[in-house]
């Protein structure tokens, strides 16, 4: 829920805020660590005042992923953990019959 933005005279819309949002990340160099997706949303959640606070950061946005987060489907359930299940049966397969 969006309660309010921080900056009503420089962006009257949610749109033109998450404008703004794009124009400053827009110019800044990839950092797998620093500058990622997540700190781009949570920048853009800063400026819209999400849920109420502007405190958002890369730490609090991956725990409210991983705590309230959803799957889609069970399909997509697969896709994320089928590809880690085959390599890690494969490896343990091959490495058993090293020993």
């Amino acid at each position: 829920m969006c309660y309010k933005l921080l900056e009503p005279e420089d962006a009257a819309t949610w749109d033109d805020t998450l404008k703004k949002g794009v124009q400053e990340f827009q110019h800044r160099s990839y950092s797998l660590l620093t500058c990622n997706c997540h700190s781009f949303v949570a920048n853009n959640l800063n400026r819209l005042f999400y849920s109420g606070h502007d405190k958002w950061n890369v730490v609090n946005l991956a725990a409210v992923m991983f705590l309230r987060g959803r799957w889609v489907s069970a399909a997509s359930v697969a896709k994320t953990f089928l590809p880690f299940a085959l390599v890690l049966t494969i490896g343990t397969l091959l490495g058993a019959q090293r020993s």
